[in-house]
């Protein structure tokens, strides 16, 4: 008896960016199984320790920055619902290169191919962010008003006329 002929298997083509998986660790878990362990631990410990409250502590603080609570730490997300998003599972926080999205702003302008490695996204949801951004800058009044100081003169000062 002969096997059933199979038809070859298309070949599969990879993008040239594709993000790592991600981790979503649900609140409702986290609460459950490591908060009660970390709790525990914090209660027998009761170390009190400093961290920076300003950008200019912070700039002080050495690199891979180990608060990993921080908002502008780009190892984990929280998102709205409380779930935490870990955006790099297969590393730890001290083998990031860039741990801080202050210190990449810093740096000035980067690409979109940058953005997604530093962000562990696709191009898309990179785009998504930027355009969610620009929408909530327009929207104050603050930001309007210096475009529009700007747009008088080149460096940021009216034309006076005599």
């Amino acid at each position: 008896m002969q096997a059933p002929v199979s038809s070859p298997a298309p070949a599969r083509t990879r993008r040239k960016y594709q993000p790592r998986n991600t981790e979503v660790v649900p609140r409702k878990k986290l609460s459950a199984r490591r908060l009660t362990v970390l709790a525990s631990e914090r209660d027998a410990q009761q170390v009190f320790y400093w961290r920076p409250k300003t950008r200019e502590e912070c700039s002080n603080v050495p690199r891979p920055c180990p608060y990993v609570g921080c908002k502008h730490h780009l190892y984990l997300d929280v998102r709205q619902n409380g779930n935490i998003r870990l955006n790099f599972p297969d590393i730890e926080p001290g083998d990031m290169e860039e741990s801080c999205s202050l210190d990449v702003a810093d740096q000035g302008a980067h690409s979109l191919d940058a953005t997604m490695g530093y962000l562990n996204v696709t191009r898309e949801r990179v785009r998504q962010i930027e355009r969610v951004g620009m929408g909530d800058m327009l929207d104050d009044p603050r930001v309007l008003a210096h475009a529009l100081e700007l747009d008088d003169g080149e460096d940021g000062t009216e034309d006076e006329e005599d």
